[in-house]
């Protein structure tokens, strides 16, 4: 979910440049920054064949222009009629990504932060915006200023926008581009999460990092590689895997395997409850294919039997906290399988329990049956054979994607929501086989190269994991974007107005 976190930072933010008031410094620090080479330039190359389809995939650019829409919407505060001219700030949006463009969020007020827009549209298009800028300011109530550079358009909002334009021109004339691009790179995104997160609603119990990422096509794959920086040591040394390899079964479509969270874990207060010390510092997870919601999670927890019934007492009051619109069933303790499950749900029963590896349990939302084979040993060998790993994780996209569709559908379901309409854009996006038929497999692989900071790499077709392509296609689809909103009541559970006395 990184990376759509990442994509809602960047949206969010951007819907936050519009009204009034803050203080607006004559320069400051860089936030944010992206750099991106725009859709008619990725049409052009070889590379990242399943990415180039998706983008040019029919019902991803009505997903796309709607969020657009959307977005436009959020940053004047009024609707565009149908049949009325673009406004500025959504033609701004349609530059943004079909040609290369730079952005950056700069300022000392990082809930209101100056923009700084540099687009490669020719002196023709650099000129119009130049025209116009006054007018673009004037929808997004900031005052605004434009230069050209050669062949680009700068673009500035507010006082340290302004300010940044003519140090960035002088480098756009010296070297013919904007600085700190990566040649080879068709995306970069900076952003200083440790200033921004108040802003974004991040929580401040967390020592936020700077990240660093890059994109770029690779054969028929696309690549990301980038690092996570911290300002004071947080990250413990790597200590030696211990993978269930008597609990992971094949079918498998995904396996992830995660390390260091033990210190997390143990601040957390629904964890704190449970009084199961010490936390675990490494979990497991992976999918098999057989029936769907076969998603399991293993970890280590000290004496097991009594631990599950230490806890059991605790679970029914800690699922209504944390999952307070599921109302159905009750959870029970079956001491002649030291199993906790929770009963009553339709087709669900979610449990944990003694995992077939002494000293691991096991959770699912179904519980599995059967004597199924074993991984091959190269698959476990891409964790344990290294020394540096925090994060692996690997699966079939397509197969995941789906998976996370249906149990996204039923967890809406059993909380009492409708499920999205066939005909919504995000169903027609998931549901077309001719994009989720080019998806891949994703490798995704953190590791650690000090105590402060982290390297991340994936590879991939499209970018995306099957759980972010998902909660990506809802966001877009929200009538709420780039926030978020409630999904509508099953009717039957919607509350109904008493009769009117007559």
């Amino acid at each position: 979910m990184r990376f759509v976190r990442l994509a809602a930072a960047g949206a969010l933010l951007l819907a936050g440049c519009g009204g009034n008031g803050g203080s607006e410094a004559p320069s400051g620090p860089v936030l944010a920054r992206w750099h991106f080479v725009g859709t008619t330039n990725l049409k052009a190359t070889q590379d990242a064949t399943a990415l180039r389809a998706v983008l040019a995939n029919t019902n991803s650019q009505a997903l796309l222009d709607s969020a657009l829409n959307k977005l436009a919407a959020a940053l004047t505060g009024t609707t565009n009629p149908p049949d009325s001219p673009p406004s500025l700030p959504r033609l701004l949006l349609n530059e943004l990504q079909r040609v290369e463009s730079l952005v950056e969020v700069r300022g000392t007020n990082a809930s209101r932060p100056d923009w700084v827009f540099a687009l490669r549209l020719g002196p023709a298009g650099a000129n119009w915006w130049v025209t116009n800028a006054a007018g673009l300011g004037q929808a997004l109530a900031r005052p605004a200023t434009g230069i050209v550079a050669n062949d680009w358009v700068l673009l500035g909002l507010g006082q340290a926008g302004a300010a940044s334009l003519p140090p960035l021109a002088a480098e756009i004339k010296k070297s013919g581009r904007p600085p700190g691009i990566r040649p080879e790179a068709w995306m970069q995104l900076e952003m200083d999460l440790a200033t921004l997160a108040p802003t974004l609603g991040l929580p401040p119990t967390v020592a936020w990092p700077t990240v660093n990422l890059a994109w770029a096509g690779r054969g028929e794959r696309l690549r990301m590689e980038g690092a996570l920086r911290f300002s004071e040591p947080v990250l413990p040394p790597v200590e030696a895997w211990r993978i269930p390899t008597n609990t992971i079964r094949e079918p498998l479509i995904g396996f992830s395997a995660l390390q260091g969270v033990g210190k997390w874990l143990a601040r957390q207060a629904w964890y704190q409850r449970l009084d199961v010390s010490p936390a675990p510092n490494q979990v497991f997870a992976w999918a098999q294919s057989q029936i769907p919601f076969q998603t399991y999670l293993a970890w280590e927890w000290p004496d097991i039997t009594n631990t599950l019934r230490k806890i059991a007492p605790k679970l029914p009051e800690l699922a209504r906290e944390q999952l307070p619109k599921i109302t159905a069933g009750n959870i029970a303790h079956a001491t002649n399988i030291a199993r906790v499950s929770w009963y009553g749900l339709p087709i669900w029963v979610p449990f944990v329990t003694p995992a077939p590896d002494p000293g691991f349990v096991v959770a699912g939302l179904m519980p599995t049956e059967g004597k199924q084979a074993p991984p091959p040993p190269e698959l476990f060998a891409e964790v344990t054979g290294r020394t540096n790993l925090v994060y692996y994780d690997w699966e079939i996209t397509q197969a995941r994607l789906e998976d996370w569709r249906m149990t996204g559908t039923f967890y809406r379901m059993v909380s009492g929501y409708e499920s999205p309409p066939a005909s919504s854009l995000s169903q027609r996006w998931l549901n077309d086989g001719n994009l989720t038929a080019v998806l891949g497999n994703t490798v995704t692989e953190v590791t650690r190269l000090s105590p402060t900071e982290l390297r991340v790499l994936r590879s991939s077709s499209a970018g995306f994991t099957g759980l972010e392509l998902f909660a990506l296609a809802q966001w877009l689809d929200d009538p709420a974007f780039p926030g978020r909103s409630e999904p509508p009541a099953i009717q039957s559970r919607r509350a109904v107005a008493p009769p009117v006395p007559r």
